[in-house]
This record gives structure tokens, sequence and C-alpha cells, in this order.
């Protein structure tokens, strides 16, 4: 049976919680994805 660790991401993009929109949006087009990893004092915030 598959797993969640089967289909996960390891190389997730993230950003910092005080990083602007745009520069946000500009990172995921980039890398072609549609949800960022958000960091706060480097532990997790938000998806």
């Amino acid at each position: 049976m598959p797993t969640v660790g089967n289909h996960m991401t390891r190389d997730l993009l993230t950003v910092a919680a005080d990083a602007t929109l745009g520069a946000a949006a500009k990172r995921m087009a980039a890398r072609g994805v549609g949800a960022v990893v958000v960091l706060e004092n480097e532990r997790l915030s938000g998806i």
C-alpha cells in the first residue's frame, strides 16, 4: 500500500513569514509550484 513517504517532497520551497507576497509568488512561479512552506524563526508557521 502506498504511503505518504512514497509521495512527499523533500526539496521544499520555503519563505520567511515577513517575505512580501510578490517575492513569494515570484519564487513559486520560478519553481512551478502552487504552495510554499512559511517559516518564522526557522519554525513552520504555515503553508
